[in-house]
């Protein structure tokens, strides 16, 4: 049993989800699941229900449950917040980390170089890109500031604490632009 945002939820055996605005009188919701539920969090307006078998579901009104999959098969027994990602763990020590509200903090590019080989037909840009922890985004091209065209590059996330990403990309020598401006846009 939970406490969450004003409400208590209780959670059970055959995806059996109670909620109560009071605690004494409670509704059973429909979760769609037989599985299992072991815990329940609020994160940013959305429930989130793990259990047997990886199970997570997610409501944003407290009725209406969505199964979000699973990525892993192992049972899921609790689970956590700090507000901005959630923790859940299980079975065999799993622990499943997700960021649920996304970081909308600017991704920079803090530090760029190009070194052209001369015995090489590459080029390679090295940038080191500073963000915070669990950021997802896409880094952009575009050949000149003419008509604001950005050129999608590679989707990249910052995984270590240091919020710091050091990345080599490689291009032939004729596939080069010889000059560009870079971006980063992250991905929510």
């Amino acid at each position: 049993v939970r406490y969450l945002n004003g409400n208590w939820i209780a959670s059970g055996q055959n995806g059996t989800l109670l909620t109560s605005s009071d605690g004494i009188t409670w509704a059973r919701q429909n979760t769609g699941t037989t599985k299992w539920l072991h815990d329940i969090a609020w994160i940013d307006g959305t429930l989130f229900a793990v259990g047997k078998s990886g199970t997570v579901l997610t409501s944003s009104n407290w009725v209406t449950w969505t199964d979000r999959g699973t990525i892993t098969a192992k049972s899921l027994y609790a689970c956590a917040t700090d507000g901005r990602q959630l923790v859940c763990v299980g079975l065999e020590g799993t622990i499943l980390r997700s960021p649920a509200v996304p970081d909308l903090t600017p991704v920079d590019i803090l530090a760029f170089s190009r070194v052209t080989s001369t015995n090489s037909d590459f080029v390679q840009n090295l940038y080191l890109i500073g963000g915070h922890p669990d950021q997802r985004f896409i880094l952009e091209s575009s050949p000149g500031l003419q008509g604001n065209q950005w050129i999608p590059g590679p989707e990249l996330e910052l995984y270590d604490s240091s919020g710091t990403l050091l990345f080599l990309q490689s291009f032939q020598e004729t596939n080069r632009s010889p000059a560009g401006f870079y971006r980063t846009t992250l991905i929510p």
